[in-house]
C-alpha cells in the first residue's frame, strides 16, 4: 500500500550550509549538530525514459550497506510544497527488485509503461544527508539537509537543499518550521525534485525557464466560496513562483510582467472576497504583496519604456547629439531596477511571503473564524453575482464622464477595470463561454488603450526627471531628454478615438453578474459545449 509523502523543500546556497546545520531546529537537545551520512541514490528507467513519461520514478538508495527501493508518482506540487504517492521497502541489492514492484501492485503499470524494455541506470545522486526529527503537538516532521550532486554520465549539477517531510499531523507544521528557519537563514523556494533534475541533465534541458501564464481554474457555481478562494489563491501563488526563476536569471522581461499579473490577480481576489478573508493575518499578506509590487513595478515600467516608448522617439531624435547618452542612461536605470527585482526574488523575505501565504490559504484565521462560516459556505455562484455587480457598478460610476476625464482619473478607471477583468477571468467558468469571452475582451481593450496613454504619461515624466537630474553636468543628456519629453505624445487623436470606442463597447455590455442566471455551460472532453443544470 502506498504512503503519501508530503514535504516542503527549500534551496540553500552552499555557503549557508553550516549555518543551516547549526540552527536550533537541527541541533539535538544537548546542542549537538546532526551527523551527515552519505547516500547514493540510483535512478532507473528505460532507454527512452518511459517511466518518467507516465509520472513514475524508480530509485534504489544505498546508505552504508543497506539498500532501499522506492517508487514515487509525480503527484502535485505548489511553490516548493509537494504531495505524492510513495512505495518504499528494504532490498538486498543496489538494482531494482521486481518482486517488490509486484508486491506493491505496480507490475502491470510498469509493464504498460516500459513495454517490456529493460530498466537501465539513468543517473544518480550522491549526497551527504543530515536529519533531525521534530515533534510538536501539531505533528512530527523530519528535517533533512542534503549537500552533494546529481550526476548523469559526464554531467553533474550541485544539490544544496533542506526538505521538511511531514511524518504525521497538520501540513501547517511544515510551513511553521520553514518560517522559523527563514527568521535567520537566507533560503529560497525549492526547485524541481532530484529525479526531475536528473532527467534534465540526461536530456540536456538545463536551458533558461520560460515565462508562464495563469492556468484555467476548475471553478463551479455549486462549490463553496471557501474552496473557490483557496483554489484561486493557490493558482496565483503558483503563477508567481513559476515566473520567479525568469526574474532571477534575467532571461526574459516577460517574467516580471507575469509575476506582476499574478500578484494583481491575488490582490483582486483578496478584495473580491474581503468579507470572508479580512483580518490581521490577511493584512500582513497584503502588506508583503505591496512590498513586492513596489519592487517589480519600477522594473516593469523601465522595460516598457525602453521597448515601447523610446523606439518611436528614435525616428525623430536618433541622429541628434545626446541620443546615445539618453539610451545609455535608461539602460543603466533598467539594469539597476532589474537587479533590485532579482534581489527581492532571491531574498528570504520573498520565500517567507510565499510560505506564509500558503499557510494562510490552508489554515488562516479566515478558515477558522465562526463569524465568517456563512460567508465560507456561500455558493460561489451567489458570491460571484454579488462581487461582479459591485465591481461593474464601480467601473461605470468611475467612467461616467469618460470623454472629459483627465489622465489621472482615467488611470484610476483603468485600475478599476483591471480588477473587474481579473475577477471575471477567475469566475468565467461559471458563465456561458462566448458571453464571458466577449466581456473579457471588452475589458482588456479598455485596459490596454488606457495603458498606452499611461505609458506616455509615465514616459514623459521619466524624461523630464532625467533632464533635471542631468543638469549642467551632462548638458547634452539634459537637452535631448527635455526635447524628447516635449516630443513624446503618440497619435493622441487616434488614441482618444480608440479609447472612446472601447469605453462605449464596455458600457454596452449586458449586466455580467446576471449571465449565470441562464443555464450554465458544461464543457465536454471534446471541448464542445452542452446544456447543463441551472447554476443558480
Amino acid at each position: 500500500m502506498a504512503n503519501t509523502e508530503t514535504e516542503l523543500k527549500l534551496s540553500c546556497e552552499p555557503k549557508e550550509m553550516q549555518a543551516l546545520l547549526s540552527h536550533p531546529l537541527l541541533r539535538s537537545p544537548s546542542g549537538r549538530k546532526p551527523v551527515a551520512r552519505r547516500q547514493i541514490s540510483r535512478y532507473f528507467d528505460t532507454e527512452t525514459d518511459s517511466l518518467a513519461k507516465v509520472g513514475l520514478s524508480l530509485r534504489v538508495r544505498t546508505i552504508g550497506r543497506k539498500h532501499i527501493q522506492t517508487v514515487k508518482t509525480k503527484g502535485i506540487g505548489k511553490a516548493g510544497f509537494s504531495a505524492r504517492s510513495e512505495w518504499e521497502a528494504p532490498t538486498q541489492e543496489d538494482t531494482p527488485n521486481p518482486e517488490l514492484i509486484a508486491e506493491w501492485g505496480l507490475a502491470a503499470d510498469f509493464t504498460r509503461a516500459t513495454g517490456g524494455h529493460p530498466l537501465l541506470l539513468r543517473f544518480e545522486t550522491d549526497v551527504h544527508r543530515a536529519t533531525r526529527l521534530i515533534t510538536r503537538p501539531e505533528g512530527k516532521v523530519e528535517i533533512a539537509v542534503d549537500h552533494g550532486v546529481v550526476r548523469a554520465g559526464d554531467k553533474e549539477a550541485p544539490i544544496a537543499e533542506v526538505e521538511l517531510e511531514l511524518k504525521y499531523g497538520a501540513a501547517s507544521l511544515l510551513h511553521d518550521l520553514a518560517l522559523e528557519l527563514l527568521e535567520t537563514l537566507s533560503l529560497g523556494l525549492g526547485g524541481p525534485s532530484k529525479a526531475a533534475r536528473g532527467y534534465q541533465l540526461l536530456e540536456h534541458k538545463l536551458e533558461s525557464p520560460t515565462p508562464t501564464k495563469a492556468r484555467d481554474l476548475p471553478l463551479t457555481a455549486e462549490m463553496s466560496s471557501e474552496i473557490a478562494f483557496q483554489t484561486i489563491g493557490q493558482s496565483c501563488l503558483e503563477h508567481l513562483v513559476a515566473n520567479s526563476p525568469i526574474i532571477i536569471e534575467g532571461s526574459d522581461p516577460e517574467g516580471v510582467h507575469q509575476a506582476r499579473v499574478a500578484i494583481r490577480r491575488l490582490r483582486s481576489a483578496l478584495s473580491a472576497f474581503r468579507s470572508m478573508v479580512a483580518g490581521a493575518d490577511t493584512d500582513h499578506i497584503q502588506g508583503e504583496l505591496r512590498w513586492l509590487m513596489g519592487v517589480l513595478g519600477p522594473a516593469r515600467d523601465a522595460d516598457v519604456f525602453r521597448a515601447e516608448v523610446l523606439p518611436p522617439l528614435a525616428k525623430v531624435l536618433a541622429l541628434e547629439p545626446g541620443w546615445e547618452s539618453l539610451l545609455a542612461h535608461f539602460d543603466s536605470e533598467r539594469i539597476t531596477l532589474a537587479r533590485d527585482a532579482r534581489k527581492a526574488l532571491e531574498s528570504r523575505r520573498f520565500t517567507a511571503l510565499v510560505i506564509a501565504t500558503l499557510r494562510w490559504l490552508d489554515d488562516g484565521d479566515w478558515r477558522r473564524d465562526q463569524e465568517r462560516a456563512a460567508a465560507r459556505a456561500a455558493l460561489l455562484g451567489d458570491t460571484a453575482r454579488s462581487v461582479l455587480k459591485r465591481r461593474m457598478t464601480k467601473v461605470l460610476k468611475r467612467g461616467a464622464d469618460f470623454d472629459n476625464q483627465p489622465a489621472e482619473i482615467r488611470h484610476a478607471l483603468r485600475v478599476t477595470v483591471k480588477k473587474l477583468r481579473y475577477t471575471l477571468d477567475f469566475l468565467a467558468p461559471l458563465y456561458p463561454r462566448g458571453e464571458a469571452k466577449t466581456a473579457l475582451k471588452a475589458m482588456k481593450r479598455v485596459q490596454e488603450i488606457l495603458g498606452k496613454s499611461n505609458d506616455i504619461t509615465v514616459g514623459r515624466a521619466k524624461l523630464r526627471h532625467a533632464a533635471l537630474d542631468a543638469g549642467a553636468e551632462a548638458p547634452l543628456l539634459a537637452f535631448i531628454a527635455g526635447w524628447a519629453a516635449g516630443t513624446i505624445d503618440g497619435d493622441s487623436k487616434a488614441m482618444e478615438k480608440e479609447a472612446r470606442e472601447a469605453w462605449a463597447t464596455l458600457r454596452a455590455l449586458p449586466q455580467i453578474w446576471k449571465l449565470g442566471d441562464r443555464k450554465p455551460v458544461n464543457v465536454s472532453k471534446t471541448g464542445k459545449e452542452k446544456k447543463g443544470k441551472s447554476g443558480k
